[in-house]
């Protein structure tokens, strides 16, 4: 399915930034669980369980502060999968060290659409990130001022977007979070697929693409000085880079 939607979009127009791609989350991480063999699958950030619920892994692990949803709680009845109704700081800390214990293979992020969140959590997961896996997050390419407005939640996102023209879609600055990945990790390879409001890949590898920026000039960059020059500071790929990279990290295994 991946191959397919990637070859018809090629087809139909060549792939740049804020070009829709039709390559969907759910896509990408099945296909990343099942190119890797992965086992133990985190997904942070699970609210309805749209995507959680539509994932195949042997052990599905999901962390959101929220109850669980109806669809989210029968999935929890399947072998292999569990559900913890914690934010993500609170779940690393007094959770994985035991749930984690054989390690994690596939994370994804999709949590609180911070900055500051989105990076630590990313921190959290390597730390438990077995040889030759990935982290993917959503959200890296917000494609307005609007889309990437830093906000609380979504529902404050909402508020400060109240009476202007705005699509309903929120990434916040999440964008940073890949910013510093690719600046001030050198054992660490970061890039952002261009599909799906953008997909960060994150794994372990020498870092070739590093950005010269320091903590303090990610903090203060603005929107604006993000969407001029968006491929070069996320490193944005076509979708059909993620085959690539996962031959890699199969390599890796062995």
């Amino acid at each position: 399915m991946l191959r397919s939607s990637i070859g018809k979009l090629i087809r139909q127009s060549p792939l740049r930034w804020r070009i829709p791609n039709k390559v969907m989350r759910m896509e990408v991480i099945q296909r990343t669980i099942d190119s890797l063999g992965a086992r133990n699958y985190l997904e942070i950030g699970v609210s309805d369980g749209t995507c959680f619920c539509a994932l195949t892994a042997a052990q599905k692990i999901g962390v959101d502060p929220i109850a669980p949803s109806p669809a989210v709680l029968a999935e929890t009845r399947k072998p292999g999968v569990r559900y913890f109704a914690s934010t993500s700081d609170d779940f690393f800390q007094k959770s994985a060290s035991e749930v984690l214990a054989d390690g994690l293979d596939v994370v994804f992020i999709d949590g609180l659409h911070t900055y500051v969140q989105a990076y630590r959590d990313c921190i959290n997961s390597l730390a438990y990130l077995n040889p030759g896996g990935a982290i993917l997050l959503h959200d890296c390419l917000p494609t307005s001022e609007l889309e990437a407005r830093e906000a609380k939640n979504l529902e404050d996102a909402k508020r400060l977007n109240a009476g202007v023209a705005w699509n309903g879609n929120w990434a916040g600055d999440v964008w940073k979070a890949i910013l510093k990945l690719r600046a001030q990790h050198s054992d660490l390879e970061t890039c952002v697929l261009n599909c799906d409001h953008g997909i960060g890949l994150v794994y372990r590898a020498q870092n070739r693409s590093g950005l010269s920026l320091t903590s303090e000039q990610i903090d203060a960059m603005a929107y604006s000085d993000f969407a001029g020059d968006a491929s070069r500071l996320l490193g944005l790929r076509t979708p059909r880079h993620l085959m690539e990279v996962l031959g890699k990290l199969r390599l890796k295994q062995h």
